[in-house]
């Protein structure tokens, strides 16, 4: 760092800097919260490209959808990894919204995307948003949403039972656990539309798809799915 540099940088920057929240390292004048490099260098799914992908392949005849996706690929140690963790267990929102506006751009590119007539997130039940203080999945899709312009629902598809956390379950145990965990407060809200529901990261699928199935009993109201990230290693 040259001698300029460092008059001309705050006093604040030299002792905390500013740190890019995938890599750690020091983030330049014009980066925010990611760095360049990072930016460009995320493992995105592309799905966009392919007939079918691994996020629809865990769903198929379990429960009726119309498409499902994820826009980056997540595993262990990862920078996906790393920057989920600041937005949900560090309350980064400011990450969170960057993240959501990559998944918008990135959702333009699917066809079916503008069939999309309201945004669902994944509720949270009662115990775990007081915990968290703010559910995850309502920033995705409230900043989707504005990108797009389409509207969200946060109130009509609720939890309704307080599950443990799916993270150290097996496959069977992650189906039974979310068994019966949601519920509609108003039907009509969701029939005759096409709705986009946002998760965080997909797994094995199983509390996307205890969600779509409680949406299928709605008269006319076709689901698909869109999360952040898809777990490779889980």
């Amino acid at each position: 760092m040259f001698l300029n540099d460092l008059i001309l940088k705050p006093i604040t920057q030299l002792f905390f800097p500013t740190l890019c929240h995938a890599c750690s390292n020091e983030l330049l004048s014009n980066e925010h919260l990611i760095c360049n490099y990072c930016m460009s260098t995320l493992q995105k799914t592309n799905f966009h490209l392919v007939i079918s992908n691994p996020v629809e392949e865990k769903l198929f005849g379990r429960v009726k959808f119309e498409n499902a996706t994820s826009i980056f690929y997540f595993s262990k140690k990862s920078k996906v990894q790393h920057l989920i963790h600041h937005f949900k267990y560090k309350k980064n929102i400011a990450l969170g919204q960057l993240l959501a506006r990559m998944m918008a751009k990135q959702l333009e590119l699917y066809r079916w995307a503008s069939d999309i007539q309201v945004i669902v997130p994944l509720p949270l039940s009662s115990q775990k948003l007081k915990w968290r203080g703010f559910n995850q999945s309502e920033i995705i899709a409230s900043e989707i949403g504005v990108r797009l312009n389409i509207p969200v629902n946060n109130s009509d598809l609720v939890r309704i039972k307080n599950t443990s956390s799916q993270t150290k379950k097996s496959n069977l145990e992650r189906i039974q656990n979310v068994q019966n965990a949601f519920s509609l407060n108003n039907l009509k809200a969701f029939e005759n539309k096409h709705v986009l529901l946002i998760d965080d990261i997909i797994t094995t699928g199983a509390t996307i798809e205890s969600c779509i199935h409680t949406l299928n009993q709605v008269h006319n109201c076709k689901v698909s799915v869109l999360s952040i990230a898809y777990a490779t290693d889980l």
